[in-house]
């Protein structure tokens, strides 16, 4: 007599589901061939400012095809980098968000807060970010570090990424300009996937 666990549907999903599942598979669209480093302008952040400490995201196209893409770049927001106290069980030292409001429009911010960037084989492109000590302005609350302490050791990570992109091959062939090319990436599907990049630092007086 076979027990529950021995027959088919105990152990392996149902045709209807099992394409159901191929379905959703072929339906999202491939991740960029992207690595991703982030590196800090020093091991130790002063908190007075001076000098400036800043985070710097790389990405390299590691195919050997050129690509286009619509990279996530919110200047006044950190570009996605948090910094947090490993202490304190990786809590934020910064605001939760630094947006007053809760509500988020992906789809807006991906359209508005964007950069347009063409990478051929073998090529990065890297944007860099300013770490606040002082309050923000412009309806922004806090600074990015308000509660570091002198002497202590914290981390500043890049989580994920957001990308809209596509194959140069695939935009056709002639001159497009970059509204252009911007319309024709604004129609892909954005894909958002784990990089996991964090470096440590100390802050200082």
């Amino acid at each position: 007599m076979s027990t529950p666990t021995d027959h088919p549907s105990a152990t392996a999903p149902a045709p209807a589901q099992q394409q159901q599942q191929q379905q959703q598979q072929q339906q999202q669209p491939p991740l960029p061939p992207i690595t991703t480093t982030l590196a800090t302008s020093s091991p130790t952040l002063h908190l007075s400012g001076t000098p400036a400490f800043t985070a710097t995201t790389t990405h390299t196209n590691t195919s050997a095809c050129a690509l286009w893409a619509l990279v996530r770049a919110w200047a006044p927001f950190g570009r996605g980098i948090a910094i947090r106290d490993p202490a304190r069980r990786g809590r934020r030292v910064g605001p939760t968000s630094t947006l007053v409001g809760d509500e988020w429009d992906e789809e807006a911010l991906d359209r508005e807060d964007s950069v347009l960037v063409r990478l051929g084989p073998g090529e990065a492109w890297a944007s860099a970010y300013t770490v606040e000590t002082g309050a923000k302005a412009r309806g922004l609350r806090g600074s990015d570090v308000m509660a570091c302490r002198a002497g202590g050791v914290y981390e500043v990570g890049l989580r994920r990424r957001r990308w809209r992109w596509m194959w140069e091959d695939e935009m056709g062939e002639g001159e497009m300009g970059e509204e252009e090319r911007r319309r024709v990436l604004e129609g892909r599907e954005a894909v958002e996937w784990e990089v996991g990049c964090v470096v440590e630092f100390t802050a200082v007086e």
